[in-house]
């Protein structure tokens, strides 16, 4: 049995699992597979990156993660004044603004400043490009979610747009995930995604 190596690297870039909205995360299917964190990306994840203020759904599903006894953390690129501002809004004592994704170094302090493994906690975000593959680079399970708005503006937001949209094409091409066709969770496995 021949491995492909390029599959071996595209698995850094596959999710967990692949949802459309953040509202369809099964919660309580996460808490009965053991998960203590609930680690999201904020800009196009949760809120457009254009807004500060959480929606309404944002609020529900944020006090529902903490209902189920999970800590919820923001870890976001975006500047410690968003983040601050936006946890302060919805109670949120996990704020990591600024955190340099892809880079490991922040989510890495959240699971130390959090006394969790890495098997207890979950990253959601938009990207795989930095969200995933961050989380699959630490063995923490994955969600990806549809970014909220799909078009960006600025050079940089657009570089990493063709990079991601390679990494899709690579990961349809290989069977490894299908832009719009999200998971069915029956159940949710504590497996690594990297064997």
């Amino acid at each position: 049995m021949t491995v492909n190596p390029l599959n071996f690297i595209l698995n850094y870039f596959r999710p967990s699992l692949h949802v459309r909205h953040f509202t369809d995360v099964n919660l309580l299917l996460l808490k009965r597979n053991g998960i203590k964190l609930f680690i999201s990306d904020l800009d196009n994840t949760l809120i457009s990156p254009y807004k500060k203020i959480p929606t309404p759904d944002v609020k529900i599903f944020i006090q529902k993660v903490q209902e189920l006894d999970m800590k919820f953390v923001i870890v976001s690129n975006n500047t410690k004044n968003k983040v601050n501002f936006f946890c302060k809004q919805v109670n949120v004592d996990g704020k990591y603004g600024n955190s340099k994704k892809p880079f490991l170094g922040t989510v890495k302090k959240v699971l130390k400043d959090f006394n969790v493994s890495k098997r207890e906690a979950v990253f959601m975000g938009n990207q795989v490009l930095t969200d995933i593959w961050v989380a699959n680079r630490l063995h923490i399970d994955s969600i990806l979610v549809n970014p909220i708005i799909r078009v960006l503006k600025g050079n940089k937001k657009f570089l990493r747009s063709v990079l991601e949209n390679k990494i899709y094409a690579n990961l349809e091409k290989n069977n490894l995930l299908i832009r719009d066709n999200y998971s069915v969770i029956e159940k949710f496995e504590q497996e690594d995604i990297l064997l």
